[in-house]
């Protein structure tokens, strides 16, 4: 009898053979000797299959049996290895993102194999400026290397292929995790791509990785209020200074007030003081910030054109401005620079 065990020996490691019989290269060989009518021999070997074999691969075993007076007969067997392959998905379920939302992580790793998948493991790595609030299913983070890692061997964590699946799996044939995280309240100015990486793996079988990205939009919001009073009113006690209106120091909101009856009036050579008053109220820092006011060199009265502003009536004015003069009226300027996030009452008078 004439095993021929070529296939069985590139994926296996062959023992156990019954009866004498030798393994001779890629043959295992049993001489028998006479035969007599009627007469049957059971022949065995063991064969322990390597691990790591892919999903369905089909091994062919030919025997073949001959003697010197009879015809040869052979038979074949088919052998179909059942193995896991892995895959993972993951998405976050809000894309793009601003700087302090919360953001979840969806990850579903599942089995595609008819293999089972034995100690299957699912980690993340975390991007910088996200910090995790809420992991599912006992999840554990390691924040020295950003990782969060679902692992456990009692019960084991198995994902069940299809040909026999385990009882004991309590994650079935597909697992959905996921992870909670807050983004940081302040990103770089314009869009931030972070990729996020998972991966899925298992005892003795090729791991699977995916990748997700997620756009992180950031942007400066400058708001301004300008106010005004009228501190020469202010000085001799008269009504309508803008004094106390809408704050205590800088006087009236200019554009709140402005033809209601909280409005702000004037004399001649009455010193106004006007303040302007910024802040970045959005997520990203605002480079290279200009304050730019205008001031009216004349008014219309009784249909005549009126001067009300020199420039030598610009009196005083807080930090480096240029002031331009218009047709109409006088450009003042102020050369701010960067404003960070929540950099706030920056004040600039004139």
């Amino acid at each position: 009898v004439i095993d021929d065990v070529s296939e069985i020996q590139e994926y296996g490691l062959i023992s156990n053979i019954s009866d004498g019989g030798n393994l001779v290269n890629n043959e295992i060989i049993w001489e028998l000797g006479d035969l007599g009518d009627g007469q049957d021999e059971t022949l065995t070997f063991n064969v322990q299959f390597i691990v790591g074999i892919e999903d369905e691969t089909n091994i062919e075993n030919i025997v073949e049996v001959t003697a010197d007076n009879a015809d040869r007969d052979e038979d074949s067997t088919n052998t179909i290895v059942h193995a896991p392959v892995l895959e993972i998905e993951k998405s976050p379920d809000i894309n793009p993102a601003e700087p302090g939302d919360r953001v979840r992580w969806t990850l579903v790793a599942r089995n595609i194999g008819t293999g089972n998948s034995y100690n299957a493991e699912v980690y993340d790595i975390v991007p910088e400026k996200m910090t995790p609030i809420e992991i599912s299913d006992y999840g554990a983070y390691n924040e020295s290397i950003r990782e969060i890692r679902w692992a456990t061997t009692e019960p084991h964590y198995i994902l069940n292929g299809s040909y026999d699946p385990d009882p004991r799996s309590t994650w079935g044939i597909e697992k959905e995790l996921y992870f909670d995280v807050i983004l940081d309240p302040i990103f770089p100015i314009g869009t931030t791509t972070h990729t996020n990486l998972a991966v899925v793996e298992t005892d003795n079988y090729p791991p699977d990785e995916t990748e997700a990205e997620i756009d992180v939009i950031a942007l400066p919001d400058l708001q301004l209020e300008k106010y005004i009073i009228n501190d020469t009113a202010v000085e001799e006690n008269r009504n309508y200074s803008g004094l106390d209106v809408d704050h205590a120091e800088y006087g009236a909101d200019a554009d709140v007030v402005f033809d209601s009856e909280n409005d702000v009036y004037a004399k001649r050579s009455d010193i106004i003081r006007y303040t302007m008053v910024f802040r970045n109220e959005g997520n990203a820092h605002a480079p290279d910030v200009t304050l730019t006011d205008f001031l009216p060199r004349y008014v219309t009265y009784n249909n005549t054109q009126v001067e009300i502003f020199r420039p030598e009536d610009i009196v005083s004015h807080t930090d480096d401005v240029q002031i331009t003069e218009t047709t109409d009226g006088y450009e003042i300027r102020w050369n701010v620079g960067e404003v960070q996030v929540n950099d706030n009452w920056k004040v600039r008078e004139l």
